[in-house]
Order: structure tokens, then sequence, then C-alpha cells
């Protein structure tokens, strides 16, 4: 099942999918959720989408540290905060493996965009369905994923089981108690994959249902795809890594959502390989981020995956600037360039990543637009970039009465789109996505990703779904005890 022909944008979205409001055959609701939905980090509790901050800061305690200074000029961004990047390995690792030079590269954007009355958008379901259901015998799939109850892309994945493709999964145990009892995770259970994990700490960990991070309370957040060779709209791709914001949960169609597609660079799609194999093999640290797969850079196109947790200076969990991943990249960000941005949409902002709202005022301070849309945001961190002059906040939490079985729409995606002068060199436009939420949680806790991607048609789609969110977020809340601010 394809996506439709790319736009020039390098933006795919089917609107409309195939839902036009009624409930999936089989679907165990007809309503607004998810039997166990509440809490898959769909936008519909307070507390979504990934896990417990590892911290609740005193007051006073807000700015935590000086912010990170703009990081003078270092050449091709050299990111001295990030450690050494590994040497991706060669070529050869895969059963198909071929020669690198020769694979097509290709960058896209796709998104999830529900409809006034949020009717479903399946988008990036029907994206994965189809990249799996293109995979031939003999190729490699792997999934890293936090929620999971649509059997869609579960059944894709065991129809490549059959036609001879590698299957290996790994999988958040609970993701709050979504995935207790999920059919589509039985299902792939027993289809014979050559992987399968549930992770799911023991002993002091008990309370922990991530992979690698050894933190108690601590989430499997992650949401890619890699694939060895699938096809594509005729198109034949090869070492291709898919990083998304979206569970597979019904109710995830009905909110905002994004992912980028990336193929031809095999020294990102091995820095995702070795991911996902410390994530199977539940190769514990509270610190993931300065080992040997903490992070990959491309030398081919200098595309960048950071890889979570990573703990502050002291081996804890405090605020700070100096490792926090998104303010170090946001101090990158300097002046020079005419009409500079920062458009950020996000799931939640917690009080825990006040380093990064700092960095957010500084920008704004430098004559930048700094807009944010967001599902939730906390006290302190919205009290302090509403003060901020060319700072602009919209909360989207829409449960208008006219929505199909009263769903919510809301924002799940997770990207920030730099537009100005980066690492000295002006006119730069960079987006920035993964399951990254700007929480605590996901910065100490949980296990996670953020990508960054400079293309030209990635960045054109992201502004272009970033301004059509900015013009439909809306706040219609109606508890008292959570009211519309923004």
């Amino acid at each position: 099942m394809g996506c439709g022909a790319p736009l020039a944008s390098g933006l795919e979205n089917d609107a409309g999918g195939r839902d036009a409001g009624a409930p999936d055959a089989g679907e165990a609701d007809a309503g607004s959720t998810d039997a166990g939905d509440l809490g898959d980090d769909g936008g519909l509790s307070p507390g979504d989408d990934g896990g417990t901050d590892p911290q609740i800061l005193p007051p006073g305690e807000f700015d935590a540290g000086p912010p990170i200074p703009p990081k003078p000029d270092a050449g091709p961004d050299t990111e001295p905060d990030a450690g050494t990047p590994p040497v991706p390995p060669t070529e050869g690792t895969e059963p198909d493996a071929g020669t690198a030079a020769s694979y097509p590269l290709v960058f896209r954007a796709y998104f999830n965009v529900p409809s006034e009355t949020a009717v479903r958008d399946r988008a990036l379901e029907t994206l994965v369905e189809s990249l799996v259901d293109g995979t031939p015998s003999g190729s490699v799939i792997r999934v890293a994923m936090f929620s999971w109850t649509s059997p869609v892309v579960s059944d894709a994945l065991v129809r490549a089981r059959k036609r001879g493709a590698q299957v290996l999964v790994v999988v958040d145990d609970e993701a709050d108690g979504t995935n207790v009892g999920s059919a589509p995770l039985a299902t792939l259970k027993s289809a014979g994959l050559q992987g399968f994990v549930r992770c799911h700490g023991t002993g002091a960990l008990a309370t922990a249902t991530s992979c690698v991070a050894a933190r108690s309370g601590g989430i499997q957040h992650n949401k890619f795809f890699t694939f060895s060779t699938t096809v594509l709209n005729g198109q034949t791709l090869k070492r291709v890594v898919v990083v998304s914001s979206q569970n597979w949960t019904f109710t995830q169609n009905n909110l905002w959502n994004n992912a980028v597609l990336l193929a031809g660079d095999v020294a990102l799609y091995n820095g995702y390989r070795l991911y996902f194999e410390d994530l199977a093999a539940q190769a514990r640290t509270t610190d993931y981020y300065p080992t040997a797969h903490g992070y990959v850079k491309s030398p081919l196109t200098g595309t960048t995956a950071y890889f979570f947790p990573r703990a502050d200076s002291q081996g804890g969990v405090a605020a700070e600037a100096a490792t926090d991943t998104v303010a170090g990249r946001l101090a990158y960000f300097g002046p020079g360039t005419a009409g500079c941005s920062v458009h950020v949409a996000q799931n939640h902002l917690t009080d825990a990543r006040s380093p990064v709202v700092q960095e957010l005022k500084r920008i704004a301070g430098l004559g930048c637009e700094v807009k944010l849309v967001y599902g939730t945001i906390g006290t302190q961190s919205r009290a302090a970039l509403k003060s901020t002059p060319n700072v602009s906040l919209k909360r989207y939490d829409d449960n208008d009465l006219t929505n199909v079985d009263g769903r919510q729409v809301t924002v799940h995606s997770k990207y920030f789109v730099l537009h100005g002068t980066y690492n000295g060199v002006p006119n730069r436009t960079i987006v920035f996505t993964g399951s990254h939420n700007w929480s605590g949680a996901s910065l100490r806790s949980n296990d996670e990703n953020l990508i960054k991607v400079e293309d030209p048609g990635v960045s054109q789609a992201f502004e272009q779904n970033f301004a059509q969110l900015w013009s439909r977020a809306h706040c219609s809340r109606t508890p008292a005890a959570d009211p519309c601010l923004d």
C-alpha cells in the first residue's frame, strides 16, 4: 500500500488515510481512546509520554546554572560536548550487503495531519506498512517501539517474516500499561521472529521498562525502524532509517505526528543498528551518551543521531546546561542572519529542562522569532517564556464537541527547526526530531533518540508543517483543574 508520490518539498501525506471517521474494523473502542491508551504518550494525560521526571526542582532553582555560551565556529559541526563519534563499521555487516557508494541517497519527511474534526490520518502508519511490505527475502528489519496496540504494522511484519525477511523487535514491556495484554505484541511473539525483546528491569530497576537506561522508572521510548533493503513506490532503497514520533496505537492517528526517512547513508544506518543491538541486549547504563555507540555523525551527509539516556556531569539527573543535548544544540545558534527563527512542536516541556528554556530566551534576545506549539508545559517554563519578547506560545488541546467520537487532537510531534546562523555559518535551516520530549525523563532516564537533518526538502516540509500546525493549534479544554492558558 503506497503513500502516493512525494511532493517537491519532500513532504508526503495522505490526509484522511483509510479512515473516514468510522472506527477501524476490530477496534475495541469507538470513542476517543483505546483500552489502556491513556498513558501511551498521546497527550491524553498530563504526565504522559516519557515517564516521570527524575527530579522536582525546588523553588528558586529554575535557572540551574548559566546558559551555555554560543560555540565559536569550529568548522563542520564538531560538537565538542558530544565526545568522539564512533567510527562506523564498513558495509558488509548485513546479509544483503552491496557497494555502499551505489545506494541512492534519499531524504524525506512525512506527517500525520488529522482533520479539523479529528478524522484520523494514517500517513505514518501507511508509510511503515508499505516499507515493511516492500522488504524482500533476506533483508533485515529492526523495530524499536514504545506502545503498540494497532495491528497494522505488526501484521505487515508477520508477512515479511513469512517471505523470508529477518525481523527483530524491541519494545517497552508495559508502556504505562498500554502493552499489557497487547494483541499485536502477542502476535509478534508467536511469529518466530529472529528477535523479540520486551524490556523490563529487575531488582532495584523493577520499575524500569527501559532497555539500556538504568534508572528507576525509565522507559524504552524510541520509535524507529531500519530496513536493510526495501522498495517504496517502485524505488529500491538500501540502508533505510525511519525516525518517528508516533507509537502504534489507534489514538496516535488523530494526533499530529512526524517522521523522517533517510536512505543510503550507511554510517547513519550502522549507528542506529548498533544502538538497536545494545537495546536488544539490555546493556544497561545511566549514561549511554559517552559510550562507543552514544552518537553517530555521518561523514557522507553530516546527519547526526544522539542516543539517550545522558547523565549530568556528576552521573546524576540534575538540570545542567553542559549535559543537556538539546540546550547544547541550541547553543550553536548565533547572530548574523536576518529573519532567524526557532519553530518548536513538542508534546510537552517540563521544568526540569530549564537550560533549554534559557537557550530559547537567549535566541529570542538576538531578535529571532521563537514559536512553540505544545501539548503540556511546566508552570515555570511557561512563565519564563511568556515574559520574553519575540517568544510566542500556543497550546494545542482540541476537545471540540464536533470531533468524531469525542476524540482529542493535540501535538504529539517532537521537532524543532532552526533557521539562522548555526555554528558560525549563516542562513542554515536544520531539523531536529526523534522520540525525545523536552522533559527530564527523556534526557536522563529513558531510551530515546534525537536526529539532526540538514536537507532543503526536509527543512521546507517541516516549516510547511509547522505553519499549518501553528494555524490550527487551539485549546478547548473543559476541566477546571487544567484550564487553557494560551
